[in-house]
């Protein structure tokens, strides 16, 4: 039987969307609204989660901004700052970073776009 393996190194240099998959939520739960130990409103879940995911995007110059929520609709809407504005990958770190990481956690969330 092999070693098991311990948390991923990573260097730095990877995009975004590479933290965010190492950080994701193991079984649909956010660790913020967990640790505050009351209930939480939709928006305050949602602001808890991009929180969390803040770190790993800022890492490469960039942030997430919370827009609107649109609980008739499901969606999400935030605006992408910094080096995530003329990034060629935010596309990918909105839909399979921040979107999969709101739905796991959030989910009245069904989509997250960026204004």
């Amino acid at each position: 039987m092999g070693q098991p393996r311990g948390p991923q190194r990573l260097t730095g240099t990877e995009p975004a969307v590479a933290f965010l998959r190492v950080a994701a939520p193991r079984g649909g739960r956010d660790a913020v609204e967990v640790s505050r130990g009351r209930s939480m409103d939709t928006r305050d879940r949602i602001e808890a989660v991009l929180e969390s995911i803040r770190p790993a995007i800022r890492l490469d110059g960039g942030d997430v901004r919370l827009v609107d929520w649109s609980a008739e609709r499901g969606r999400v809407e935030v605006r992408l700052l910094g080096a995530c504005e003329a990034c060629p990958i935010s596309m990918l770190t909105l839909k399979d970073g921040i979107e999969r990481r709101l739905r796991a956690a959030v989910p009245e969330v069904l989509t997250v776009d960026a204004s």
